[in-house]
């Protein structure tokens, strides 16, 4: 499971907005040359049900297991396995898996 903890100044803000006619939109600010550990990233969203997915591992799981994390409108998420990984953006409403927007998607330094 990733670990999350609130942060009064995350490192990196990552905003994903999907609508349904343009697809999907990922911005960033605070975008760094590389990530650390311990280094926080603040995901927001437009939808309750925004998920992302790292299919070489994720950066915030130390075990880099490629599960799917529920990021929803306001989340932050701290770096455990620092490097650069790029995500798929989708959505994972409860008791469901995971389904990619198809989009481009983003990434983490």
């Amino acid at each position: 499971m990733p670990s999350a903890k609130p942060a009064t100044a995350p490192l990196m803000q990552c905003d994903i907005q999907y609508d349904y006619k343009s697809g999907e939109k990922v911005t960033y600010s605070n975008f760094p040359a590389k990530t650390n550990q311990g280094d926080q990233i603040k995901f927001t969203s437009n939808n309750s049900d925004t998920a992302i997915n790292f299919k070489n591992g994720s950066p915030f799981n130390s075990s880099g297991s490629p599960e799917p994390i529920l990021i929803g409108t306001d989340t932050v998420l701290t770096v455990a396995k620092p490097g650069k990984q790029h995500f798929e953006c989708g959505t994972m409403p409860a008791g469901k898996p995971f389904v990619s927007w198809g989009g481009a998607g983003g990434d983490i330094p």
